[in-house]
């Protein structure tokens, strides 16, 4: 069945983020055994901000259905014009660079240094956070890290669309995540896992903190039937692509009565 979602970074990357990105994915396959770790293809590496799921065939939001029991349908008109008007676009993301003892924050009651990296189930994932610097550069002394993505993704309940990580109202997510490939975790060691991750989080901790400015040019709608959005079975357009309207997402979901 054909979904909609709304993401970054799909496509192509900057050589910064494709170096960083490709270090990581070496030191998850030089440590998993068996052939465990499929890496994702650059191309197909992307940040979800929010997803547009539905319901079955209908024009209903799933996560409302599933976690809140609300039957709406969303409203396209809404978010497209939320998306193109919202004033924290652009922002900063920082990656990397957050070591044990530097905690600005906190993530899901964790440490940014072990969210950066972990794996969930069979997904092995890099999480970096907004951030906001006086003079556009990361300086430890003046980075602050704001709750920009949480409100952003919250603010999508006002056009029937529930983030997935905002199944109860106090839930916090202002992670800007992405996956780098599947485990299969059935065939690793727990404490190999283990040792993935502290690798990898230990790479990120070691280099300078990677900035990415996320413009609306850089906000990509994606129409797809497989999550993990593979290049040759899935369509982008960015929302700076005069295309975007609510009768054009409905029609890119033809199945719909």
């Amino acid at each position: 069945m054909k979904q909609l979602t709304i993401n970054v970074l799909y496509g192509q990357k900057d050589k910064e983020l494709r170096n960083v990105i490709s270090e990581c994915q070496e030191i998850i396959s030089g440590i998993s055994k068996n052939n465990s770790f499929r890496p994702y293809l650059e191309g197909q590496i992307h940040a979800t901000l929010i997803s547009l799921e539905r319901f079955r065939d209908t024009k209903f939001n799933l996560n409302l259905v599933n976690y809140r029991n609300q039957y709406r349908e969303m409203d396209f008109e809404g978010v497209i014009n939320f998306i193109r008007s919202y004033e924290y676009i652009p922002f900063m993301v920082q990656f990397g660079g957050f070591n044990e003892d530097y905690i600005p924050f906190y993530s899901r009651q964790e440490t940014p240094y072990k969210r950066s990296f972990q794996i969930v189930e069979d997904k092995a994932v890099m999480i970096g956070w907004p951030i906001k610097n006086n003079d556009s550069l990361w300086n430890k002394q003046e980075a602050t890290y704001p709750n920009i993505l949480d409100d952003f993704r919250r603010d999508f309940q006002k056009y029937n669309v529930l983030h997935a990580y905002h199944r109860d109202s106090n839930d916090i997510d202002n992670d800007f995540y992405f996956r780098v490939g599947i485990v299969d975790i059935d065939s690793v060691e727990n404490n190999n896992a283990i040792r993935v991750e502290k690798e990898v989080r230990n790479y990120l901790q070691s280099i300078s903190p990677l900035i990415i400015n996320v413009k609306l040019e850089d906000i990509f709608l994606a129409c797809y039937e497989d999550n993990q959005l593979p290049i040759s079975t899935t369509r982008t357009w960015r929302f700076t692509d005069d295309v975007i309207k609510a009768e054009f997402m409905w029609s890119l979901l033809n199945d719909i009565d």
